[in-house]
């Protein structure tokens, strides 16, 4: 956006201390002292200014600090459309989410590795998404190597009000869900998991085993062997992901809770399969994508409007994803899950788009276009032929077949194979033979001829 003379940055600094209720003229008050600090380029180019101010008036009275924060949101709103500088596209909808710090940023440039934070908001996200009740939450998180444990409500301790996680070898240190993402709280979660009296008690005993496990250092319970998903999976998720696809175009982006559930749906789902294609803790394109999905997921509730959005068979395919890997079978079955995930992120760009959104809307087109290529080209390629919005596998196997210029021939049955139809093989004539093998006859020598 360039850089500001002394003189616009004080024009700034002014105008955002009487938006804050600093000065005089805003509050009627005493003034509050301030000075404001032009420190010039950062390290990625961007001028700026540091403001110390006082939290004593001049006449000794404190300064009232209750909102501050949002107070100073619609100040930074009002000057960057004032000043016509690059306006944070997230702020209107609360869809801004925490930053890495400097410390993280250091770490993480050091070690190679994503920093933790990242790493456990994708795992927490995939066990979320694979979850329909709070105890197979849990469940899944101790499963992937993640420490959990519970934060019981003020002055109670039967009452789970948050939970923290942790990677294991890191010590005591551990973040709270709303750390690790807006979405990812424990309330918000279970607004989006069955309420019933059974998944209470059910929660409420995996709450104390992974208390117990934590405190006590207990190892992570052994994962589950998940076996490569069948046609049949493939089949009921890709229709489910079809039929999530054809309700969205029902929804008016005005709708913001229900877009937000489904970018939260979609983003556990390129996450599951990100953890299992590209790693635990070295993320892909896929990855990516599921990073920049999961910012329209970030609305704030006070800025939520419209009904929810189900989840029917958004767990199954979240589960679905978290079997899929570099080396898996079903390529055909993967191949029409990829098309389904984007066209749902097709349709999660369009709405972006309306909220203008569009910087947002920019990553997840070049996540789609640009990001998956390779991932798209590693599985075969649907044919033209096949027309139908969902096909089934075994509708794709047989077009690619067709395409290739005939129908393999299937594998040969185990055992000794019984043909449909007898033919007797031709016999030789045993006359015929022989006489073919006879020796020659020697006749007597003839008198008066000689030989």
């Amino acid at each position: 956006d360039g850089q500001f003379t002394d003189d616009q940055w004080a024009e700034v600094a002014g105008t955002f201390m009487d938006k804050m209720g600093f000065s005089a003229k805003a509050s009627g008050r005493s003034a509050t002292p301030w000075v404001a600090v032009h420190h010039g380029l950062s390290k990625n180019g961007n001028d700026h200014i540091h403001l110390v101010v006082s939290m004593v008036r001049e006449d000794g009275t404190y300064v009232d600090t209750h909102n501050d924060r949002i107070k100073a949101q619609k100040a930074c709103r009002h000057l960057e459309t004032a000043y016509g500088v690059r306006q944070v596209e997230g702020r209107p909808h609360g869809l801004a989410s925490h930053g890495l710090s400097a410390a993280e940023q250091q770490i993480s440039a050091r070690t190679g590795r994503e920093p933790s934070r990242v790493t456990l908001e994708r795992t927490v996200r995939t066990a979320a998404g694979m979850a329909s009740t709070e105890a197979q939450f849990i469940t899944h998180l101790r499963e992937m190597g993640v420490r959990v444990a519970p934060y019981f409500a003020q002055g109670r301790n039967d009452v789970i009000a948050g939970y923290k996680v942790g990677l294991r070898g890191e010590g005591e240190r551990m973040f709270g869900g709303g750390h690790l993402s807006r979405d990812l709280t424990l309330p918000r979660l279970r607004e989006r998991w069955e309420d019933t009296a059974q998944g209470h008690t059910d929660a409420a005993a995996a709450w104390r085993t992974a208390d117990r496990a934590d405190r006590t250092g207990q190892p992570a319970p052994r994962a589950p062997v998940r076996t490569a998903p069948s046609n049949a999976d493939f089949d009921r998720v890709n229709r489910a992901l079809y039929e999530q696809r054809e309700r969205l175009r029902s929804i008016e982006p005005e709708n913001t809770q229900a877009w937000a559930d489904v970018a939260q749906d979609t983003a556990a789902i390129l996450s599951a399969w990100s953890r299992q294609y590209e790693g635990a803790t070295t993320p892909g394109p896929i990855g990516q994508a599921a990073a920049d999905v999961r910012k329209l997921g970030q609305i704030r509730r006070c800025t939520a409007q419209g009904p929810r959005h189900p989840r029917f068979g958004m767990a199954d395919a979240a589960t679905l994803a978290y079997t899929l890997n570099s080396g898996g079978q079903g390529k055909v079955g993967q191949a029409i899950f990829l098309r389904q995930l984007l066209n749902t992120m097709k349709a999660i760009h369009d709405a972006a788009v309306s909220m203008r959104q569009l910087r947002l809307a920019q990553s997840i087109a070049h996540s789609a276009r640009t990001g998956l290529t390779e991932l798209r080209n590693s599985l075969p390629t649907i044919p033209e032929t096949v027309t139908a919005p969902c096909p089934t596998v075994a509708q794709v196997h047989a077009a690619i077949h067709a395409q290739q210029g005939g129908i393999t021939a299937p594998a040969a049955p185990l055992g000794r194979p019984i043909p449909n139809r007898i033919t007797p093989t031709p016999q030789p004539d045993p006359v015929a033979t022989a006489v073919r093998r006879r020796p020659p006859t020697q006749l007597p020598p003839t008198p008066g001829i000689r030989r």
